[in-house]
């Protein structure tokens, strides 16, 4: 059924079938198809689809790591708002995969997301603050942030906090 509506030009079949193919869930995994089938979603302005190619780009997952194009797509789908797109991009910009290094878009996308409630954008923002890449080290704030994805689910955030407690007390 979902593979029928994927053929007849249902986009959001197209992606859940997409997804599907990518993990193995319930179908035997196959990366290419998936990345045919993120790329005709993508095309047709899905943002999810968009992401979800930007990931397989930067990955290299079915084809060669393209830094440059993970951008492109995350870039077509942060601009509408998809907050795991906005993250992926701010991410890109703070390491500078396929763009310039740039701490402040960095922050403006990482920021965008984590203001959507997505734990990992949180989380991303309190990495950035407690490690000070490119900007002054401020655990409060980093702790701030950290809470928040610890509150939404993301499992690295305890961890992190646990390491700024330790810090913090071996600074005092």
């Amino acid at each position: 059924m979902l593979q029928l509506a994927a053929n007849n030009g249902n986009i959001a079949a197209s992606y859940e079938l997409a997804t599907r193919l990518e993990t193995g869930d319930g179908l035997p995994q196959d990366v290419i198809g998936a990345w045919y089938l993120y790329a005709f979603g993508a095309q047709q302005g899905h943002v999810q689809s968009q992401n979800s190619l930007g990931v397989m780009f930067h990955a290299g997952s079915a084809m060669d790591q393209d830094s440059s194009a993970a951008v492109y797509w995350f870039k077509k789908a942060a601009v509408k708002g998809d907050a795991a797109a906005q993250n992926n991009l701010g991410l890109m910009y703070l390491f500078g995969y396929g763009v310039d290094m740039d701490v402040q878009a960095a922050l403006m996308w990482c920021g965008r997301s984590a203001a959507q409630g997505l734990a990992a954008g949180q989380y991303s923002l309190g990495w950035i603050h407690a490690s000070g890449h490119g900007v002054p080290t401020d655990h409060v704030l980093a702790e701030t942030w950290l809470h928040f994805a610890e509150a939404g689910g993301d499992n690295r955030a305890p961890r992190m906090l646990d390491a700024l407690a330790k810090i913090d007390l071996a600074a005092r």
